[in-house]
């Protein structure tokens, strides 16, 4: 066994592949060293998240975090120093060079040409590099050399509990699932569907393995089995975070390739006026975040939606969401295969439901549930428009994702704040003013009409803004807050 180092970032799967490619190939490593910045999001916070995930990988492994500066000469030393007190020569050492910025990559480039270091990196083509050294006419220099093995590398860890190794959650709180629904009759249910025009009372009580509470669960229903048709395995459903008996958060799924984390968040029917688009985008955007960083893959699907590449769309992507309408609905298993890394099956249930998909978009008929164009913002004021209903890539200067219970975009000076009033305690407008009246003022508030989350627009008082932002990221961290 190697005795490994890494270094952290935004995107963690490529270091957690890395570490899953050892441990195929040797069982496992003796020991996991992590660098770190003291950047939070980027790098600290991404380093507890492995470090959490590579108990779960390797139970019983030594994992040590190091904070070091992004400096070249800083990760030389920390490299240094973290091989010299591990035996130096007289252990074997692996270095994944893949995170950090390229400052902190060519820190570690020395130790490519010490025998007793094996160093690789991950190509964003998912192609992994063994770097090895190579003089040419005198001058020393690195060769790559493709892992043609690595590629096929995948994380196994069951996907609730990359959920619970990542989210931040209160003292107390869990994390639950519901068994995936088992039984259905994809084929039998997608062509009766078509034919009543998609009447989900009645196909509840015709196919009584629906749910029989809400439409919407029942297409959940639906979706879930899809899923496992094309072919996921690990992915949980109706994934739950309880605190004292309430419900403060849910996930309709979430799967794991052993390459990337998707959440997939259903909404059969949905009036989808301005409020209700900005929070489900925002909203979902943060889950993704919290629980695969920047390599999570959050998708919308909303059948009750129409215009894909209008506003709509704009929006979904400046918030790096996938979102699928009516438009996708013809489409669903290819789309869902891709998701997956998967070919579509060429027989079997998920064939047959595309086909009966295709059948039904070549007819323009509708599934799932009646489409309707999301109303636009009724407003001549900028506001709307600022606040990100439309397109938020020409306002926001700075996206910071602050956990499960917040997030925050900097607007031309001016932040928009969501935020879960169950998470950080403001429960109101009042709560909210009362909280931020030393830093600035709050110009505009919605509170979402289907849960605890909230969309206030704060203007720092005058050179506040920096205590401002500080004070919000301590909240939404729940640290102490000294605002003497």
């Amino acid at each position: 066994m190697t005795r490994h180092i890494l270094i952290a970032s935004e995107q963690i799967w490529p270091n957690l592949l890395g570490l899953a490619w050892l441990v195929g190939r040797d069982g496992g490593v003796s020991s996991l060293d992590i660098l770190h910045t003291s950047d939070e999001r980027r790098s600290a916070e991404p380093a507890r998240r492995i470090a959490a995930i590579a108990a779960l990988m390797q139970p019983g492994l030594s994992v040590t975090l190091h904070r070091t500066e992004t400096l070249t000469q800083a990760v030389l030393h920390a490299i240094h120093a973290i091989i010299e007190s591990g035996g130096g020569n007289s252990s074997r050492w692996s270095l994944n060079v893949t995170g950090g910025t390229k400052t902190m990559f060519a820190g570690a480039l020395p130790f490519v040409r010490l025998s007793y270091v094996e160093a690789f990196y991950r190509e964003v083509s998912g192609q992994w590099f063994q770097l090895e050294p190579h003089d040419l006419s005198g001058i020393q220099t690195l060769s790559c050399v493709e892992i043609p093995d690595a590629s096929t590398t995948r994380v196994r860890v069951p996907v609730i509990e990359l959920i619970r190794a990542q989210a931040k959650i209160p003292d107390g709180g869990e994390w639950s699932q519901n068994p995936p629904p088992r039984g259905l009759d994809l084929c039998a249910i997608t062509g009766r569907g078509i034919e009543l025009g998609w009447n989900w009372r009645t196909l509840q009580n015709e196919f009584p393995l629906l749910s029989q509470i809400l439409t919407g669960f029942a297409f959940e229903d639906y979706f879930g089995a899809l899923l496992h048709a094309c072919g996921a395995e690990n992915f949980a459903a109706s994934v739950k975070l309880t605190h004292e008996g309430k419900i403060l958060h849910e996930l309709d799924f979430v799967v794991s390739t052993g390459r990337k984390i998707i959440v997939f968040d259903l909404k059969l029917s949905d009036s989808a006026d301005d409020a209700a688009v900005i929070d489900q985008i925002s909203r979902l955007a943060e889950d993704g975040a919290a629980l695969g960083g920047s390599d999570a893959v959050p998708v919308a699907i909303r059948p009750s939606w129409i215009g894909q590449d209008s506003g709509l769309g704009k929006l979904a992507k400046a918030h790096r969401v996938t979102l699928w309408t009516q438009e996708s609905m013809s489409g669903l298993v290819p789309a869902i295969c891709r998701m997956l890394e998967l070919p579509v099956p060429e027989s079997g249930p998920a064939a047959d439901v595309h086909r009966l998909h295709e059948e039904a978009g070549r007819e323009n008929r509708r599934l799932f549930s009646a489409p309707r164009l999301p109303r636009a913002p009724r407003s001549d004021r900028p506001l709307e428009s600022s606040l990100g209903f439309v397109d938020l890539d020409p306002y926001a200067l700075e996206s910071t994702q602050l956990g499960m219970g917040l997030s925050l975009y900097h607007l031309s000076g001016k932040y928009l704040l969501r935020y879960s009033g169950a998470a950080v305690g403001w429960n109101s407008r009042d709560d909210l003013e009362r909280a931020v009246s030393r830093f600035g003022r709050v110009e505009y508030y919605k509170r979402s009409k289907n849960g605890p989350w909230a969309v206030a627009l704060i203007h720092p008082n005058h050179d506040m803004a920096p205590e401002l932002r500080a004070f919000l990221k301590q909240r939404a961290r729940q640290e102490p807050v000294d605002v003497e």
